[in-house]
Order: C-alpha cells, then structure tokens, then sequence
C-alpha cells in the first residue's frame, strides 16, 4: 500500500486579448472578440492519494506460467490550502457553487485487474513462447488538468461579435454589459468519471538459426472517459446574427473540461534480432499501427471540436497517429588485427586497427497527419463560439472530385489549394478532421569506437559519431491554415529548436573517456 501526499503550486498572469477575424475586420476596426483574464495570487492545491496493488503467479504447467493481478487507486480531489475554490458547474450547482466547495466528486472504487501467461509448448522444444495480456490501466492525466475552480477566482470575461453587436477599439463601452452577459468560467464536471484504458497483447517469439530471434504479435487498446476541453453556452439557433441568445444569458461561451472521450489503437509489431555472436549484433523491429480518437490527444490534451455538441462528428486518426514506422540498429567488431589488449605488448598495427566496433542506426516512419482548418468570425459559425481555440478548429468544405494533394508536390505546396472552399456563413464545414499527411521521415546515423587497455585499471575509449549521415532534410508538417498566406507551406524542421536528437543537419562528434 502507497499513500502519496500531492501538492500543487498554481498561479496566472492576467491576460487580455483582442481579436479580430482577418486583416479586413482589422483595418475596419471590427472586433471579432474580446479577451479579459485577471490575475490569480499563488495557490495551493492539496490532496493525498492512496495505492496498493496484489500479484500472484502460478506455475500451472512447467511450461505455462499465469501472472494474476489487481491494483486499487484513489486519486482523490484537490481543495485550496485556504478554501478558496470557486468551482463552476451546471449540473450540480447551476452555476457557480459556493466558495470553498468541493473541486469535483472522486470516485472511489477504482479498481484495475490484470492477466497474463507465458507458454512454452513441449511439442517444440522450447523454441517458441507465447505470451497474452490484458489490464485496465485508470489514471488522471495531467493535475494541471483539474485546477479550473482556481481560474474562477478572477474575473473572466469573453465579448464577441455575436453577442456585442459593433464591438470595436477601444472597448470600454462594452464593458459594463459584460459583466451580466459576458462572464466565461472555467468549469469542471463535478461528477468526473476516471480515465480509463484497457489494453491487451499477444506476442509470438522464435527461435531461428544462426542465433537469430523472432517476436511477432498485436497490441491493442480502448480509451474512455478520456478528458476533453471545449466550450459550452454557444448562441441557440438563429440568434447568432440578430443578437446571440445563450441558454445560460448570464454567461458567455464557458470552457469546459470533462471526461466524455474515446481513443483506440490496434498494431502489429515484429522484430527480428540476434544478439552478439562471430563479431556482430542486429536488430530490426517494424510497427502498423492506427490510432483513432474523438480530439482526445492524450495525457489530459484534447483538440477542440469543431461542433460543440457533436464530438464523435471528430473521429479520425489521432494527431500522433504514424501508420509505419522501422528502425534497425546493429554493431560489427571490425576483422582487423589481433586485438591485443595491452600496447605494451601488442604489434603497432594490431595496437591501431584491432578491436574497432562499426555501429549504425537507422528510422523510417510515415508522415503525421495535418488537419485542415479555417479562421471564422463568431457571427459566421452556427453557435456563435468564437473563442481563440473554438475557431481554430473550424474546418472548410472539400471539394468534390479534387485531389487533396496538388500534382507537384513541393515543400512550399504541399496541400492544393484548389480541394477547399469556405463554407456559407452559419454553416459548418464538410471536411474531416486530419486528412492530410505531412512528409515521411527517415535518418541514418554510425558510430564508431574502440576500448584502449592502458593498464590493468584503466581503459580509454575513443569514439567518432555521424548523425543524419546522408545530411537529409528532415520538414516538419506544413501549415493547414486555409486562411493562411503559407497555407500548405512547410517553414520548419522536425527538430529546430536543438542541437541534438532526431532530425538535425548531418553532425560528427569526437569523444574520448577514461574509466577507471
């Protein structure tokens, strides 16, 4: 059993914005919406989680083993070291709850069980295991992900087109109204449900000549209740345009988090390997995979929906969805000399080209997916929903007949143009989410390296390094911005902001070590 005491610093700067739809509303001065955070002091969020977990194994067979388990989590919810919440929720508050009340309800029999087995079977010889499982696997995300009462402790106010006819530069005039019309809190479901993923596997291994080794099998997976961000309170039909009315009028759009998501995924994984044996280890491993979801991203992140009340209208692959990846790596001992480990004994030449290693690695993948949108003004999205992260997400009309991808294809025209239109005003978008696919990656790197026996305690290695070797260029995803000038442009690197890792310019590097 694991008790775990959890404390959480939290703050916010102010922040004001204003926005306007496209350069046209801006030289016009017509504000598309107006953004008002206040501060919020240092807060301290505190609660106590408590784990425990019980396995057993049996041996069933002496070649079938079984691995039974089940751990038991309660996460618990966080409160304010001053009872300072100000928790906002529809359902069990109508609104704005009480200060000082409880930041949402947990649950408390979470429990997760697992299984396994691990079988031989005697009618080859050993040569090959099979090995199943399956669990359920509950967790919160990020905490970051529950900290919304303390965003109500300022004040929040959203003003839009839709709802502030004429709004422009400067906006003082607006904001009296505001104040009864315009609030936009943070809510966070009271009644959250924890996410959950249940995941299973079965994996083949064999045995195969020359010291070489086979695993091959599918792994799966199936989120719920996975956390979801998005906004709420968006103009009832037909009111957008003559004078937005919300179902809460007090209120304006409200920023939600809940945990009403799906994601999945299914692969195939195989690798071949074979561990040093003559001078010369090696290993190739290959993944199909296809990961699906509803915006959920992952960890507690969530695109938002394009409409608000249709979140499953979302589904499609996963923003890190890669359907192939490879990557192999192997050392060869060079055949060079005898290798003699003292230098005081050994030959000059066998001293210099004995015992040197070659290394290399290589990766391939398939390119990440790309979603399309378009920048849209609050009067011409149907709910009036015009905040920063709601448009962003709208997504244009796909031209039937026309292919997505223009005929040459180039890092500065990646995605034609000419597939897209605008949507009439009050209508959404007929595009799917992530249609497009950005470039394919792949990187070659070597190494090579040598232990240098100086004396019986020390020993000197010596190792040159080649990253991207073949200097390939190495593009990040292009814009899918419709509304953008470098819509389908790629303006950056898959790594751009450091000097290491994958995806860099082709880099050598010189090391020497002592170890003792």
């Amino acid at each position: 059993m694991e008790l775990k005491p959890v404390a959480y610093p939290y703050n916010q700067a102010p922040e004001n914005a204003l926005v306007y739809a496209s350069t046209t509303t801006f030289l016009a001065n017509q504000l598309d919406q107006v953004n008002l955070i206040g501060g919020v002091p240092e807060h301290a969020l505190i609660k106590t989680e408590y784990f425990g977990y019980i396995q057993d194994a049996w041996k069933v067979l002496p070649e079938l083993t079984v691995n039974v388990g089940m751990r038991y989590e309660f996460f618990n919810a966080f409160h304010e070291q001053y009872g300072r919440d100000l928790p906002f929720d529809i359902t069990t508050c109508g609104g704005f709850c009480p200060v000082g009340s409880a930041f949402y309800f947990p649950k408390k029999l979470n429990l997760e069980p697992r299984l396994s087995i691990a079988w031989a079977p005697k009618a080859v010889h050993g040569k090959t295991v099979i090995r199943a499982g399956s669990g359920f696997y509950k967790g919160e995300a990020q905490l970051g992900d529950l900290n919304a009462p303390n965003d109500n402790f300022t004040q929040r106010f959203s003003l839009s087109s839709a709802s502030f006819p004429g709004l422009s530069f400067p906006a003082n005039s607006f904001y009296a109204a505001a104040a009864s019309q315009a609030v936009t809190p943070r809510a966070l479901n009271r009644n959250l449900n924890i996410p959950t993923v249940i995941q299973w596997g079965l994996q083949i291994q064999q045995a195969l000549p020359s010291g070489f080794i086979l695993d091959t099998g599918y792994i799966g997976y199936h989120g719920y209740h996975q956390f979801t961000r998005w906004y709420v309170n968006g103009c009832l039909p037909g009111t957008v345009t003559t004078g937005c009315v919300r179902p809460f009028p007090a209120f304006g759009p409200i920023d939600i988090k809940q945990t009403d998501s799906n994601n999945h995924f299914n692969g195939w994984q195989s690798s071949i390997r074979r561990q040093f044996k003559s001078g010369l280890s090696f290993s190739a491993n290959y993944l199909w995979s296809h990961a699906l979801n509803d915006d959920s991203t992952g960890g507690g992140e969530t695109d938002y929906p394009q409409i608000n009340t249709c979140r499953t209208c979302d589904i499609a692959s996963s923003d890190a969805d890669i359907r192939h990846t490879f990557s192999m790596n192997s050392v060869y001992r060079l055949p060079f000399g005898k290798g003699r480990t003292f230098l005081s004994q050994s030959r000059v030449g066998d001293a210099i080209l004995g015992g040197w290693e070659l290394s290399g690695t290589g990766s391939a993948r398939t390119g990440l997916p790309v979603n399309v949108t378009i920048t849209r003004a609050a009067t011409a999205v149907p709910d009036g929903l015009s905040l920063e992260k709601g448009t962003s997400f709208q997504r244009p009309n796909c031209v039937s007949g026309v292919s997505l991808v223009p005929t040459n294809q180039t890092i500065n025209n990646w995605i034609n143009p000419a597939a897209f239109s605008i949507p009439a005003d009050l209508t959404y978008g007929n595009c799917g989410r992530n249609i497009i696919r950005g470039p394919n990656f792949w990187q070659a790197d070597a190494a090579l390296t040598r232990d240098f026996r100086i004396a019986e305690r020390f020993v000197l290695n010596m190792r040159a390094e080649g990253f991207n070797i073949f200097n390939r260029a190495q593009y990040g995803l292009p814009s899918g911005n419709l509304s953008s000038g470098t819509f389908g442009h790629i303006t950056s690197t898959v790594n751009g902001s450091s000097p290491t890792g994958s995806g860099t310019p082709r880099e050598f590097q010189f090391a020497m070590r002592l170890r003792f």
